[in-house]
């Protein structure tokens, strides 16, 4: 539902421009990883703590990332200045996930509170497994 309401401002022609241009795929992996935290509703205190099942098929990945990646891509517009013209400087692509982490956290903010949006995330939080080593 607010992915749909999202697709029709932003339309997808814009994101598959933002993903042609060099070094986007890694600043948003980037901004995806910094934005874990509200992607699963919990504080993260080490990224590198989170694992996924990984008897997962590429297809069910595929599938329990839809729905979050919906959601959020709308908002690459805010990574653009990171990589326009080639990647930027570390402060213009920090400063840049840090726009896309505040835009996707108030739109998460409402998924959580949302019944059906709310299942998709609460089924993707249950693929991801915090570890302590």
């Amino acid at each position: 539902m607010v992915a749909q309401c999202l697709s029709a401002f932003y339309p997808e022609k814009d994101i598959f421009e933002y993903l042609s241009i060099r070094g986007s795929t890694w600043v948003l992996l980037a901004a995806i990883a910094s934005s874990m935290d509200n992607f699963l509703n919990k504080p993260i205190k080490d990224l590198f703590s989170l694992k996924f099942d990984i008897s997962c098929s590429l297809e069910d990945a595929v599938t329990m990332w839809e729905g979050p990646l919906e959601i959020t891509l709308p908002f690459v517009s805010a990574l653009l200045p990171a990589v326009q013209n080639g990647v930027k400087a570390r402060e213009v692509i920090s400063n840049s996930i840090k726009e896309f982490k505040e835009k996707t956290a108030s739109i998460l903010k409402i998924v959580w509170v949302t019944p059906g949006l709310r299942d998709t995330f609460e089924k993707f939080g249950k693929e991801v497994k915090l570890t302590i080593d």
